[in-house]
């Protein structure tokens, strides 16, 4: 209950007795107005962080995650989604990108192609080209016209060229 009114004794207070048969009017809140979620993806950490104040919503920031699709730096999640409706003061995680997961290039200089391929496979990278005499040994690998040694960081998912003699 937020509130009363008693029309004939509009000056009582809490505590006070009305006679028997008297109208007492009761106002009760519906609760809290609820507010939207903003959409928090692809958007750095102080826009995240003053947009959630803007809706009265505070936010706290998880792990960050590695993702192929958000720039490094940005918010790649947030729980809840966007859209639900919370109340003031409601907690909105969040997680910022920390861009593509990178993956060390195994060594396979030397290797056969058969083995080159199963060693790259593993470490999530793929081959795009093949030069050369593919019944051969790895000569050199290349990834965006860049020749690569064993240990460079390779985007996990790309696929690298494998040259031959």
């Amino acid at each position: 209950m937020l509130s009363w009114i008693v029309t004939e004794q509009p000056n009582l207070i809490a505590g006070s007795q009305v006679l028997k048969g008297t109208q007492v009017s009761i106002v009760v809140s519906g609760g809290p107005v609820l507010r939207a979620v903003p959409n928090l993806i692809g958007r750095n950490e102080d826009d995240t962080l003053v947009q959630l104040a803007a809706v009265q919503l505070v936010g706290q920031r998880n792990d960050d995650v590695f993702s192929s699709e958000i720039a490094f730096g940005l918010v790649a999640s947030q729980d809840p989604p966007p859209g639900q409706q919370m109340p003031r003061d409601g907690v909105v995680a969040y997680s910022l990108s920390k861009g593509v997961e990178q993956v060390p290039l195994p060594a396979i200089i030397g290797l056969t192609l058969n083995d080159a391929q199963k060693a790259l496979g593993d470490a999530g990278i793929g081959v795009a080209t093949i030069s050369g005499r593919s019944t051969s040994r790895v000569r050199a690998v290349t990834l965006d016209g860049v020749t690569l040694k064993v240990g460079d960081p390779v985007p996990k998912g790309s696929a690298v060229n494998l040259v031959f003699p």
